[in-house]
Parts: C-alpha cells; structure tokens; sequence
C-alpha cells in the first residue's frame, strides 16, 4: 500500500532533529508532489529521510493515528497511481 503525507504537517524541528539537514533542499524538493492540491510526499521517500522501512513508518502511523491530523495521511485511489 502506498500513502501520502501530508509535508506541511512535518515542522522544520522534526527535520532537524533526525539530520535531515545532511539531504540537499533540492532532493527533499523533488520528494514533494501535489495531489489533491495538497503538498505531499510519499511514505517511501518519507521512510528513506527517517533511515527506516516503508512498512515500518506506515504501522508506527497507523498505531498511533491519534496524534496526526486527519490530513496526515491519504490513500491514492486508482487514477492516481497511474
């Protein structure tokens, strides 16, 4: 399964704090698409900034659902996978 998240939703601090400063801003540029005019990146592209597996990220996501807004997470239908 593939999600979206919603890249507003991650503050600059949480950048920081993992070392995600060491990515080029060009790289994590080209990791953010717009879908659904909402700014968003994709859970591998997310996974690969936090150092950790696609399916790791999208269980810890889906544990603890309470503390992201409802924004947070989108599944692509179909068409726009294609």
């Amino acid at each position: 399964m593939m999600a979206y998240f919603n890249s507003a939703q991650i503050s600059s601090s949480v950048w920081q704090r993992r070392g995600f400063m060491d990515f080029s801003i060009d790289k994590i540029s080209a990791m953010i698409y717009t879908i659904r005019g909402q700014r968003v990146m994709l859970d591998s592209d997310l996974a690969k900034l936090y150092e950790v597996e696609t399916r790791t990220l999208n269980q810890a996501v889906k544990r603890n659902m309470e503390r992201f807004p409802d924004d947070f997470m989108i599944i692509p239908n179909s068409s726009e996978l294609s």
